[in-house]
């Protein structure tokens, strides 16, 4: 692991640590209102733990992000993608009833998933095919949103309007984040990855199962 690596291991470790005692404690509002902050802290740790030069890094983030924040629009307002459900005010501003902050946690919550499905096909010694990277990905994206969705509901990132989470509301993540995927395998697949975003994304699994406790 590089030094680079270490250190921004070292950060999100922090801030989830102390995220996860602080939302146990009095001042569980207060670190509920810094959610907005530790996201995009963490897209910034993530952008500087990959080649500033790879551009199919910048692509995949704009094409995830647009497209994200566009099925959610979608889904709040008519209810017809993931079941009724509405947000509430951690995210901060919302432009059609969605946070815009939203664009960047479909781009973290895509780009952790591919990351860590290319870093594991590095052990194998046939390269994955654009429709096996794809699938992999969207299921493990589709496994962390079922581990995400009860703490954020708790946490007051969004509610449920019937108050119960819909299937239908994974099968739609699995299919966008397969489709995304896809699309980036073709046109401009991710040839380079970090350990860094691997580790981030089970730092923050780890974070949100505390929050069951």
């Amino acid at each position: 692991m590089s030094g680079k690596t270490k250190i921004l291991t070292g950060l999100a470790l922090l801030f989830h640590v102390a995220g996860a005692f602080g939302l146990k404690s009095d001042y569980r509002e207060w670190f509920i209102s810094a959610t907005p902050f530790t996201l995009i802290l963490m897209t910034i740790l993530t952008i500087i733990s990959v080649d500033p030069k790879d551009k199919s890094f910048y692509l995949f983030m704009i094409m995830s992000g647009i497209t994200g924040f566009i099925v959610e629009c979608v889904g709040v307002n008519t209810g017809n993608l993931f079941g009724d459900y509405v947000y509430g005010p951690t995210f901060g501003i919302k432009i059609w009833n969605v946070p815009l902050l939203i664009g960047v946690l479909w781009f973290l919550t895509m780009y952790l998933g591919i990351n860590t499905i290319k870093l594991m096909n590095a052990y194998y010694a046939k390269p994955f095919s654009a429709l096996t990277t794809s699938l992999l990905s969207a299921s493990l994206i589709t496994l962390y949103d079922i581990i995400l969705e009860p703490a954020a509901v708790n946490l007051g990132y969004w509610e449920w309007t019937k108050g119960e989470i819909p299937i239908f509301n994974y099968i739609t993540w699995w299919t966008v984040s397969f489709i995304i995927v896809l699309i980036s395998e073709i046109f401009f697949p991710i040839k380079k990855f970090t350990v860094f975003p691997f580790l981030l994304l089970y730092i923050q699994i780890a974070f949100y199962i505390v929050q069951y406790l």
